[in-house]
């Protein structure tokens, strides 16, 4: 997830403003049952795309009024509790949520679920999953293990010998990045046992804005010739377009993060990020609508999915590039 912005995500929002937030995506005004969806970020964000076309697709298949709250700025918890309280006040069928802090949003999932509206954790959940707030069922990755296996992914593309890894944590208040990032350093501290070389590493909080990454990234090498892998819990693309920049010859810094944007995409076909972990983002728009739906229709008791950890390396992009470019994948 960056900042580069997706003119075509962009047009695609029917965007509204309701107090104070952004809402996107209503569909049947007379449908059986209005669904929020409530997230941590902001339509800057590529990444959700994909997220907003599962959730726009499930709800016209299933004749829903659903909209998707964004924020004026990403990771703003504040305004999110904030579109969190005005969804349950609106007294709307069920609510998404991604749940970034542990904390904040407890008390308004509690009043959501007491009240009869089912709440569903997408995307990110609580650390302490389904024992940390009342929210029914997690759709997404598992985020930690996704970490810990992407540095694995990266490790068997690095020589023997020592070598040095930069982690950019992006922003550890962030369940999501803590999260990620906690796995990838438990890879590392497993691996420093059977390596066999020296293996050091260090964790910055360089963002996830591209412009401001990049700088970070960049500045970082320049002083650390003897880097070996960047590993970025968002989407590396910052960490592949600074070594390009640098003059650096492709694949010498084993480049590696998450989602396949289109700019994932074309930095693995360039060479200059190794592997990115695909979430099926598509999975965590379209499921928790149906689930929501099912409940409210059938009563059904919510359930668990892993919306996956798939490796995406230079063999197979060619197979999910179109994809991406559709905002599926």
């Amino acid at each position: 997830m960056n900042k580069i912005a997706s003119a075509g995500f962009r047009a695609s929002l029917a965007t509204i403003c309701v107090s104070g937030f952004l809402a996107a995506v209503t569909t049947a005004q007379a449908a059986e049952y209005r669904f929020n969806y409530v997230i941590h970020s902001n339509t800057g964000q590529p990444f959700w795309g994909a997220v907003n076309k599962g959730m726009q697709d499930a709800c016209k298949q299933l004749d829903l009024d659903c909209q998707m709250l964004f924020l004026d700025k990403d990771g703003d918890i504040a305004q999110q509790k904030s579109n969190f309280d005005a969804s349950v006040a609106q007294q709307v069928d069920g609510i998404v949520t991604t749940i970034i802090n542990d904390d904040i949003l407890d008390d308004s999932i509690a009043e959501a679920v007491d009240a009869g509206i089912p709440v569903i954790a997408s995307n990110v959940d609580d650390s302490k999953k389904g024992e940390g707030s009342k929210r029914l069922s997690f759709i997404g990755q598992d985020l930690e293990q996704a970490g810990y296996d992407l540095a694995a992914e990266v490790a068997q593309s690095l020589p023997n010998g020592d070598v040095h890894i930069l982690v950019n944590g992006c922003d550890l208040a962030q369940a999501w990045a803590a999260q990620r990032t906690h796995g990838i350093e438990r890879f590392l501290k497993e691996w420093q046992g059977r390596h066999s070389g020296k293996v050091t590493w260090e964790v910055i909080e360089a963002g996830n804005d591209t412009p401001t990454e990049q700088s970070r990234v960049s500045a970082y090498a320049q002083t650390n010739p003897n880097l070996s892998a960047f590993i970025d819990v968002s989407n590396g693309f910052p960490g592949a377009l600074a070594m390009k920049e640098l003059g650096y010859e492709a694949g010498k810094v084993k480049v590696a993060g998450f989602d396949v944007m289109p700019a994932v995409i074309d930095a693995i076909k360039s060479g200059y990020m190794t592997v990115a972990v695909d979430q099926q983002p598509y999975l965590q728009g379209y499921l928790p609508i149906v689930q929501l739906y099912q409940i409210k229709k059938f009563n059904l008791g919510a359930w668990d999915v892993n919306t996956g950890k798939a490796m995406i390396t230079s063999e197979n992009v060619d197979a999910v590039a179109a994809l991406s470019k559709a905002g599926i994948r």
